[in-house]
């Protein structure tokens, strides 16, 4: 009786361990967050897409993949290159991107990551090369928006949505720093000398029309000296305008 009782337990047993490895082969669980992508293949080929949810996975020889598709950050080392007037320059980028396609990501490239990481030294090596080193320090700003429109139809065949590339740090010799910090500050100085001298023809034209007004109209002089006087207190003027009386016209003030 015990020994048919253990032979019967060992049967079951060894049938719950191999219905076991029978689910196991052939159904798998898993579950994926909003921010995840499932891809699913039977036999190495690529048969559909998941999303967020709970999958169950039917069949032999299936395998399965996730792809996380958050934003992410792609911090790109500085790189010595030379302007179009020859200062050699070390530029740092942050690129901003998104995987938009998974499957793409996953059997266009070897690497997504490396592709776009590539594609950016490429492209900015391009952009400082025909930029001389005043523009590069004085339109960092604009770099990003050129190197995005550059470089984003041509990451997106690995699956990539370009959400941004800025310029992070430009670092330029010392001696030359010093160049720039002195051509800044005479720009500024003769800037300065400009707007003053725009500002002393100003009031000299000024003056001059004045002249041309009180030379064909001498009573201007004296409306002026009256209008000034009202703006006045304490002075006592005499004027001599010419009336009809010939008396002089006397203001208090």
């Amino acid at each position: 009786m015990f020994h048919d009782g253990f032979l019967n337990f060992l049967m079951i047993v060894i049938m719950f361990i191999f219905g076991y490895g029978i689910y196991k082969i052939y159904f798998k669980t898993v579950v994926l967050f909003e921010y995840e992508k499932g891809i699913v293949y039977k036999n190495g080929e690529h048969i559909k897409t998941l999303g967020p949810g709970k999958h169950k996975i039917i069949g032999k020889n299936k395998t399965f993949k996730k792809m996380d598709i958050r934003r992410r950050v792609l911090n790109v080392k500085p790189q010595e290159l030379p302007s179009s007037d020859g200062i050699g320059v070390k530029v740092s980028m942050v690129v901003k991107y998104q995987i938009n396609d998974p499957v793409m990501a996953l059997h266009n490239t070897q690497s997504y990551e490396d592709e776009l990481y590539s594609s950016i030294q490429i492209a900015l090596r391009g952009v400082i090369s025909t930029t001389e080193i005043d523009n590069i320090l004085t339109e960092r700003s604009l770099f990003g928006e050129k190197l995005t429109a550059q470089i984003a139809e041509e990451v997106s065949q690995f699956g990539i949505k370009l959400i941004s590339a800025d310029i992070k740090d430009i670092v330029i010799p010392g001696d030359f720093k010093k160049m720039f910090a002195q051509s800044v500050k005479a720009r500024k100085e003769a800037n300065a000398a400009l707007e003053r001298a725009r500002g002393e023809t100003a009031a000299m034209r000024s003056l001059a029309n004045a002249a041309k007004m009180a030379e064909s109209n001498p009573n201007l002089l004296y409306l002026r000296i009256i209008q000034m006087l009202g703006e006045s207190e304490g002075n006592t003027v005499s004027l001599n305008l010419e009336r009809a009386d010939k008396a002089p016209i006397e203001s208090k003030g």
